[in-house]
């Protein structure tokens, strides 16, 4: 979250703004979530300037790792936003938050870690040990292969900017 205190005061309400609404949508629903994700359907409203993608990369020890990819239609030498969801939950429980970062001109990935009940997770069970090391395995496995990921999908061929790539995450994901 450092990198946000460098972005100019515009972007920063924009995404606490969406951070809170997100935060406070989920809060008040008050019904436990459900043990498998329902599918996505369709994904971020269309004509708002924000494109997506779903993708699957390899983790260093094989396992699929389901990503999403959110970015601004327009721009270039675009920041990098890798996003860590929190226990049992997945990157399709924060649209709101992952759209207002990309509509404010960052290129966002949003893996699905594998305790996320979208692949099998269970509430309420205890965390193994192992998925905190998968979990950063997958945050390496994107950002290893997000310049791989941008030439091979030509709208965000040659506009993502290496040299700025933050980690973001809620909750488990922030941990």
């Amino acid at each position: 979250m450092l990198a946000l205190a460098r972005l100019p005061r515009a972007p920063r309400l924009a995404i606490a703004a969406a951070t809170a609404f997100a935060f406070a949508s989920h809060v008040a629903a008050g019904s436990p979530a459900p043990a498998v994700d329902p599918p996505p359907v369709g994904g971020p409203p269309a004509g708002r300037g924000v494109e997506t993608a779903a993708l699957t990369l390899p983790a260093a020890d094989g396992r699929p790792v389901p990503v999403r990819l959110f970015y601004p239609v327009r721009g270039g030498a675009l920041p990098v936003v890798v996003f860590s969801h929190g226990a049992y939950s997945s990157g399709y429980d924060y649209d709101a938050v992952l759209v207002a970062w990309a509509r404010a001109g960052y290129v966002v990935f949003a893996p699905t870690h594998p305790d996320s009940t979208r692949l099998g997770g269970r509430r309420g069970t205890p965390t193994p040990p192992h998925v905190t090391d998968q979990r950063v395995a997958d945050l390496r496995a994107v950002i290893d292969a997000a310049g791989e990921i941008a030439r091979a999908h030509p709208p965000l061929a040659g506009r993502l900017d290496p040299k700025r790539i933050a980690v973001a995450g809620h909750s488990y994901g922030a941990w």
